[in-house]
């Protein structure tokens, strides 16, 4: 069985295998005469400079092209047949779901037993040493952020049901820009954006936010940045009130956290993903918070957390993987009504032998002052 793979090092599989960036497009082959990357001239030295992995056979594609151009049979598909002629002795290919269309279709035109599954490499759900201690420094650098907003919380005044700061209102825009500086000093970068969504906002759980932040209303943040340096994410979500809650907004947040502290120490290998995520269900109905399609618990429990910001495995209604030691995950439960606004809270565990082991230990306070 052949995998192959057309992409550059955005795609989290081939940044996994390579450990180094490539910006353009090119072809990588794995069977059972190895694995191969097909690049031209202006990648191949340098990737043979910087590869540390020995598997890992770099293959000069300039002559291959110069035939197929001298034959005037030059291009991608065609590009891909020469490949998988010279370097496999099977025409059995396994390809991921991005898989260019025109190069799947004509290989499928000529014969090539050619499937798709999106995940071609499950190894990357099984986090090492390494892995954690990268994950681990990005989520103490994303902490500090936290705290950054804390102050700036605590700094601002209230002034007719809005937040003013300094010279003016407090808005989300405001608090990103804060903590998007912050986070880059520390070689972290928002590459999928960043939350601050306060009142109703705050009932939509991936709302971006926007606008002036409210007083006495739920304030979500969650940050998500990646490492310039190591190409891991963090993952954390807190979420703040300026001034006094409600006494309905302090239940839904002791019911938030209540239920995460329960999952964290529930959670551990050998279940599924939904089975963490339908005993969650179960425990926010059992301290009275039920839900429908709109409001309550209308989120899956977690996800997993690597080179990609959302990965497996899955902790939701349709997460049937089975939890193993070294999955890196998301603990994340939430509670959301449109009249009120939303809470969720957000740690990172890893799957350890017999439980898990809280990587963000950080504080969870609803009220700032």
């Amino acid at each position: 069985m052949n995998k192959l793979i057309y992409a550059n090092t955005k795609n989290s599989d081939l940044l996994y295998l390579l450990k180094m960036n490539i910006p353009d497009p090119f072809f990588f082959l794995e069977n059972d005469k190895g694995s191969f990357v097909f690049l031209d001239s202006r990648e191949f030295g340098v990737f043979q400079e910087k590869n540390k992995n020995t598997e890992i056979s770099a293959i000069l594609l300039d002559p291959i092209i110069s035939k197929l151009q001298a034959s005037g049979n030059y291009s991608l598909p065609n590009l891909a047949k020469e490949i998988i002629s010279n370097y496999s002795n099977s025409s059995k290919l396994l390809v991921p779901d991005n898989f260019p269309l025109n190069v799947f279709n004509s290989l499928k035109e000529s014969n090539f037993d050619i499937s798709v599954d999106s995940d071609l490499f499950p190894a990357r759900k099984i986090k090492g040493s390494l892995e954690i201690d990268f994950i681990k420094d990005n989520l103490d650098k994303t902490k500090k952020v936290f705290s950054l907003i804390e102050n700036i919380l605590k700094e601002a005044m209230i002034k007719d049901d809005f937040l003013y700061h300094k010279d003016g209102f407090l808005s989300s825009e405001l608090i990103k820009d804060m903590v998007s500086n912050s986070l880059f000093k520390d070689k972290m970068f928002n590459f999928e954006g960043i939350i601050i969504s306060s009142g109703p906002q705050s009932s939509m759980p991936h709302h971006p936010g926007s606008g002036k932040i409210l007083a006495n209303q739920p304030i979500i943040c969650d940050i998500f940045p990646r490492s310039l340096e190591n190409n891991y994410f963090a993952d954390m979500t807190r979420t703040y009130v300026k001034g006094r809650a409600s006494n309905e907004l302090k239940n839904i947040f002791n019911g938030v956290l209540s239920v995460q502290e329960k999952m964290i120490s529930k959670i551990k290998p050998g279940e599924s993903g939904k089975h963490f995520y339908d005993l969650t269900c179960k425990e926010f109905n059992n301290l009275g918070f039920f839900s429908s399609s709109e409001e309550g618990f209308i989120h899956g429990l977690g996800h997993g957390l690597g080179l990609d910001v959302h990965e497996g495995p899955y902790l939701n209604k349709l997460g049937e993987e089975v939890l193993y030691p070294g999955n890196i995950v998301t603990i994340e439960p939430g509670l959301y009504y449109k009249k009120t606004g939303g809470i969720r809270i957000e740690d990172v565990v890893v799957i350890t032998g017999s439980g898990c082991e809280n990587l963000t230990n950080y504080h969870k306070m609803l009220e700032i002052k």
